[in-house]
């Protein structure tokens, strides 16, 4: 049996469940995602994933199906376009069927305002053609009511399923990213999100820690940085005053394709009085920023700059995916 990858990119999934001997069989459509994850050893098959039969892209039995298909439609860092489309989508999922998906999916194209929302719905299409042993997969957490949604479908194909948000930092992840999951295994066993082994940190009150879990990490514990390391990087656009030390007592902000970790506290905009602009923060390398992500620090990163930081951007942080797929595998 084989374990495959839909939208796999630069290999966060597969890094994270090497632990696991497991090695699945990545899908992804860009060049850098591609190069890079072969340059890591991971197995990609190159192509748009919408546009192939899975019955035909895999031969032989599937015993995992992982899945983090594109979020910047929904992502509240993006335009949103997705965001309205998902109210259209989730009309639809419940009522999905492996012998209806196909003409639904064709369907709703006419109705989306962004073409990448329907790219949500191809975990689920790819399920229901192959019939996997266990699930995991993960969206910004905008996309949670759409999960949900497919989660309906999945129960009656006989699966346990469980939704949630999980908090990279409450997995060992040196930063505050929030992700919407869903896993589901069809053995007889109850399908389960892995219990937390850090605390989760609290902004508000950042002293505060969940009792019997260790501490969150901190990103320059991550880094091996002190203070001395922090001040050369800093990049004070708005010339708004900051705590220069609070990389080393808090986990990083999220990182998110740039090679700027923001700076705590609220933007600026024209609803607010804050000062803070989003390019205030600590510039960091691409190594750096894929270590708050949990990549090893020598990972072999492809493609132009740009590219790196948005592959960087893009994954699943490995330690998190180890996380999941350890629970949800075992």
């Amino acid at each position: 049996m084989i374990d495959i990858d839909l939208f796999a990119g630069p290999g966060g999934w597969d890094t994270g469940v090497a632990p696991l001997g497991i090695r699945p069989l990545g899908f992804e459509l860009g060049d850098a995602q591609c190069a890079t994850a072969r340059a890591a050893g991971h197995s990609r098959v190159q192509g748009d994933i919408a546009q192939m039969n899975p019955r035909q892209a895999v031969s032989g039995p599937v015993r995992g199906l992982i899945a983090s298909p594109p979020c910047q439609g929904f992502s509240m860092a993006g335009k949103g376009k997705g965001r309205a489309d998902s109210l259209r989508l989730l009309q639809v999922v419940p009522a999905l069927t492996d012998e209806n998906i196909d003409d639904t999916l064709e369907l709703l194209h006419h109705d989306m305002t962004d073409d990448r929302s329907l790219l949500a719905l191809e975990p689920l299409r790819w399920v229901l053609a192959l019939g996997p042993r266990w699930l995991a997969w993960e969206q910004v957490p905008a996309v949670l009511p759409l999960w949900e949604a497919a989660a309906v479908v999945l129960r009656r194909e006989g699966y346990s399923v469980a939704t949630g948000i999980l908090n990279a930092e409450q997995y060992g992840v040196p930063q505050t990213r929030r992700r919407a999951f869903l896993v589901a295994r069809r053995d007889g066993k109850d399908a389960r999100l892995p219990t937390p082994t850090h605390s989760r940190y609290y902004p508000r009150n950042p002293q505060k820690l969940d009792e019997g879990v260790l501490p969150w990490v901190s990103m320059a514990e991550a880094l091996g940085w002190g203070v001395d390391d922090v001040i050369p990087r800093v990049r004070n656009q708005s010339g708004t005053e900051f705590d220069l030390s609070w990389p080393l007592s808090r986990p990083s902000l999220v990182i998110a394709g740039r090679g700027l970790v923001t700076m705590p506290g609220e933007n600026a905009n024209r609803f607010n009085r804050a000062t803070k602009s989003r390019n205030d923060g600590i510039r960091v390398t691409v190594q750096e920023a894929a270590v708050l992500q949990s990549f090893p620090a020598d990972y072999p990163w492809q493609g132009t700059k740009t590219q790196q930081y948005q592959q960087v951007g893009d994954a699943v942080p490995p330690l998190l995916a180890y996380h999941v797929v350890k629970e949800i595998a075992s």
